[in-house]
């Protein structure tokens, strides 16, 4: 039974490779309601963030909580390696964390029926199609009941109408969830917030609305640095000048003040 009244926070967690930081001290709450999209380039640490956030990744430092403690969390990545003896009930069952009870499988059919994936349920998840296994992880995706979804890159393979489904599916969630993706326009219809895992540091950022929100907020930043840094520039080349302009003030000086002090002695010696 949902009850979507719950957070998952994230305090300052970090997550290590050897001596290369995967996240690095990020911060992030998941309320009801919450539609947050996940950025970078790949490799920066997004699926670990994910992972984390579900319980699944060791932590070198920080913490992830559930309010209340019983809050359903669900992890639902993109699987490249299924299990070869799965059928597609168990496939279901292990996605949503549910057991097949009666209930279950009838809101298992009609998920399935929903995403168009006619097949028996006792059918092995590896003897479908690609593009049957896509359905399949969208159906798991419909059928769950967590009170937050972490999704990773669930547009993968999938065709229109299994897009129309899912985008549907996720405005209309009354949990929140976490979604990354690559898909610029599905994060511009799906999501209210951008988190960034910015490219080379160990930097997060965070954006309000969609991709597009997104990507303009960046711009202005990036237009912004360009021109601190151009002025930067300008100061660093003024200073530099008036550096030498003093040096050379100060040199003159010197050696008219060694001109002066040479005059004053030959005029003492020829005095005396």
């Amino acid at each position: 039974m949902q009850h979507f009244g719950g957070t998952l926070a994230a305090h300052d967690i970090s997550v290590h490779l050897g001596a290369d930081a995967i996240l690095e001290r990020v911060s992030l709450a998941v309320t009801p309601g919450s539609r947050i999209g996940v950025v970078g380039l790949n490799g920066r640490g997004k699926t670990t963030l994910l992972r984390a956030l579900a319980g699944l990744a060791e932590l070198d430092s920080g913490s992830v909580t559930r309010n209340p403690p019983s809050l359903r969390v669900g992890y639902l990545p993109q699987e490249r390696d299924l299990r070869t003896d799965e059928t597609v009930l168990a496939y279901l069952e292990r996605r949503t964390a549910e057991e097949a009870t009666v209930e279950f499988e009838a809101r298992a059919e009609a998920a399935l029926r929903r995403v168009g994936l006619h097949v028996p349920r006792d059918r092995r998840i590896v003897e479908l199609s690609g593009g049957e296994q896509s359905r399949a992880a969208l159906a798991s995706i419909l059928l769950a009941q967590f009170d937050v979804f972490l999704l990773d890159e669930p547009t993968n393979d999938l065709d229109f109408d299994g897009l129309d489904l899912l985008e549907g599916f996720l405005v209309r969630l009354d949990g929140g969830f976490v979604v990354v993706s690559h898909d610029r326009a599905f994060l511009d219809r799906t999501v209210n917030r951008i988190v960034e895992l910015e490219s080379g540091t160990d930097r997060v950022h965070h954006y309000t609305g969609g991709w597009s929100e997104y990507e303009a907020a960046r711009e202005r930043a990036r237009a912004e640095h360009e021109r601190t840094y151009v002025q930067w520039n300008e100061e660093r080349a003024r200073f530099g000048d008036l550096h030498r302009e003093r040096r050379e003030q100060a040199r003159v000086a010197g050696k008219q003040a060694n001109r002066r002090g040479t005059h004053a002695l030959m005029s003492k010696t020829r005095a005396a």
